[in-house]
């Protein structure tokens, strides 16, 4: 009998993934997900979703990452579909696609 040992798992429905200290959890989402990042000391980040067609349809400015930072975004009533999260500082500069499908 052969033995399998998964240690990754890749893919847009895992619940937390992280990279770079950012977490999009969940995704897919029925429109409100949670948002964390790690702290980046002096990091002062502009957060936007944003449609295929580049509209915001979410943004939070001027966001202090010297602790570290958990938000809920609720998307309101926007179509399902996907979106990209961007969060854009010094030192990050991170696009996370974001599946909504209610």
């Amino acid at each position: 009998m052969d033995t399998i040992t998964v240690t990754e798992f890749i893919g847009i429905n895992d619940a937390a993934f992280s990279k770079n200290g950012i977490s999009v959890y969940p995704n897919p989402n029925n429109g409100s997900f949670k948002l964390h990042i790690d702290p980046v000391h002096g990091e002062i980040v502009h957060i936007a979703l944003v449609n295929a067609l580049n509209k915001v349809v979410y943004e939070q400015q001027s966001v202090h990452l010297d602790t570290e930072f958990e938000t809920l975004i609720h998307t309101g009533d926007i179509a399902n579909g996907i979106y990209y999260l961007m969060i854009n500082g010094n030192q990050i500069e991170h696009t996370r696609k974001v599946v909504i499908n209610r």
